[in-house]
């Protein structure tokens, strides 16, 4: 493993609007499963499906009461959430049991029903890995379903538990992700972990999992920064950063997103620490709101402190570490 000192590791996604769009017209994105209903293939050790989306990210079995367990002899091994209506999904995201690592969330299916119980969408995850840390994959955003079941497509081990399920979506479309495989630059990378790694659209932040999906920076220092390119001034809506989940002490960045004449159009802090509990989990996605609209091309993050986006035209977007 990487050693950890004040490196910058990421995954990032920005959502944006259409450039002649008004202000505030993007979709309200939202974690669908809280309003939605729960079952699973059994119910052991006094928990409930239900657990699964109560808005409690805590893993620890015994101090949260929000952890779901399958039933001992249970050999089907699935959870669904039924959303209660038709919706476009943006991300699916879980978090892992704490207390014990017991490798369960591993060799795990996503599949998306419509209203009428037919599938429209499906793929396998986690073939090789046990997720140990938060989880989530945007393979579906624009998917349209109902029901989103997980299940389990091996035996080993024959159980299934973990904490939270989250079903990110909106009613109406969500926006295209502009940071999806743009171009990207950095001050250094190591680890195997190139800038494309920063925004592949792969959500996961353990460095652990085959093919390290995280962007990790050549080493420390005031400056080290991650740069995408979105190839022209677009307006844009919000930005959510992902963090490295097994491992990071990075507390704080800086977001700078410039127009496509280089002139900086918005620039702020932002506090990314691990450590810190959100819903009772570790923070893993944090996202930004911007107050308004910006426009812009180039968004960049250093270790130099980072700044949430605003929709105003832009073409670049960059995080750098601050000192």
């Amino acid at each position: 493993m990487p050693p950890i000192k004040e490196y910058l590791a990421i995954a990032l996604a920005i959502g944006a609007l259409p450039a002649a769009a008004p202000l505030r017209a993007s979709p309200i994105i939202e974690n669908l499963a809280l309003n939605g209903s729960a079952t699973a293939s059994s119910e052991g050790y006094a928990s409930v499906a239900s657990d699964l989306i109560d808005g409690n990210r805590d893993g620890h079995f015994h101090n949260s009461g929000s952890v779901w367990h399958s039933a001992p002899g249970d050999t089907i091994l699935f959870v669904e959430v039924d959303l209660g209506a038709m919706y476009y999904l943006d991300r699916a995201m879980a978090w892992p049991r704490t207390d014990v690592l017991q490798g369960t969330f591993e060799n795990v299916r996503l599949t998306v029903f419509d209203s009428g119980g037919a599938a429209v969408w499906t793929r396998d995850f986690l073939p090789a890995n046990a997720a140990a840390n938060p989880w989530g994959t945007s393979a579906l955003r624009g998917v349209r379903g109902q029901r989103v079941r997980l299940e389990k497509i091996d035996a080993d081990p024959e159980f299934l538990t973990f904490a939270e399920l989250e079903i990110w979506g909106s009613a109406t479309p969500v926006p295209d992700n502009l940071a999806l495989s743009k171009p990207a630059a950095t001050s250094g990378d190591r680890f195997d972990t190139p800038a494309a790694h920063g925004n592949d659209g792969d959500l996961g932040g353990d460095y652990a999992i085959v093919g390290r999906p995280i962007w990790h920076s050549d080493s420390t220092g005031v400056g080290k920064f991650w740069e995408a390119d979105l190839g022209a001034d677009e307006v844009i809506d919000y930005l959510i950063y992902y963090n490295r989940t097994d491992h990071t002490n990075t507390a704080s960045v800086r977001l700078t997103i410039r127009d496509e004449g280089g002139a900086t159009v918005y620039d702020t802090d932002l506090a990314v620490a691990r450590e810190t509990l959100v819903n009772g989990g570790r923070q893993f996605d944090i996202t930004h709101d911007l107050p308004g609209t910006v426009t812009g091309t180039l968004c960049a993050h250093r270790n130099d402190r980072q700044r949430p986006p605003f929709v105003h035209r832009t073409r670049s977007l960059r995080f750098a570490l601050r000192p």
